[in-house]
């Protein structure tokens, strides 16, 4: 970690900005860091929470086609689309939100959950699944953790 004017630091205190090395895409406000010791740590500590995951039966996520989504609506089956929306940067985001929340109908409406910048990640796909929602990306890879 490192401070605003570049100097190694071990410890931060809230609202203090710093640069954290290692991250496979941006926090959003609010998300919580462990810290561990060494890398041995992180990567048990990384299998722990898969295993944990995949004991979890009702986070295997089922595919779902805008096709098959259409006829849900259509059918009154789905009243809200949840929606978790990643972008290239950040400066895309507020006119795709924007455009988003125009789609809203009698029938059903559109609600942003989550929204960032940066690929699609693994947890923006368990978001998804235990929100029922959708993951929309504009211009923004898929990391290999979030195709499974």
């Amino acid at each position: 970690m490192f401070n605003d004017m570049g100097k190694r630091v071990r410890k931060v205190e809230p609202a203090m900005p710093v640069e954290l090395l290692g991250l496979d895409s941006v926090p959003q406000a609010g998300d919580t860091l462990t810290s561990v010791a060494d890398e041995h740590q992180a990567r048990a500590l990384i299998q722990k929470r898969q295993q944990e995951v995949q004991q979890q039966p009702s986070l295997v996520p089922k595919a779902v086609s805008l096709e098959n989504l259409f006829d849900q609506i259509s059918a009154g089956q789905v009243k809200e689309l949840n929606v978790i929306l990643k972008a290239d940067v950040q400066g895309s985001i507020e006119p795709i939100r924007s455009s988003l929340g125009q789609l809203a109908t009698e029938q059903v409406q559109v609600r942003i959950i989550h929204s960032g910048s940066g690929n699609i990640t693994e947890s923006d796909v368990m978001l998804a699944i235990a929100s029922k929602g959708l993951i929309i990306g504009f211009g923004t890879g898929i990391e290999a953790g979030a195709r499974r």
